[in-house]
């Protein structure tokens, strides 16, 4: 099921394939860790509609998940995205 995600970071350094980092966090604290190139990458606080089972159709590589967030930080993050 596609849920939104908000583009939390973007690494400013590249793993050995030349990909670069981003961090992705959902409203219901679900966190994720992808790798991207060029063309696909994103820029912070950007929102996107995706499936974590389908986050190769966005062009994102070798998903992460990591340990939820907690709802404060959540709520912090998406703040900033409804009020920017």
């Amino acid at each position: 099921m596609t849920k939104p995600f908000k583009v939390v970071s973007v690494s400013r350094n590249r793993n050995s394939f030349g990909l670069l980092g981003m961090i992705l966090l959902a409203q219901d604290g679900e966190i994720w860790e992808v790798a991207v190139n060029d063309h696909n990458v994103r820029r912070a606080s950007e929102v996107i509609q995706a499936d974590p089972s389908g986050f190769a159709q966005h062009g994102f590589e070798i998903p992460h998940r990591l340990n939820n967030v907690p709802a404060e930080l959540v709520q912090t993050v998406w703040d900033i995205a409804q009020s920017a």
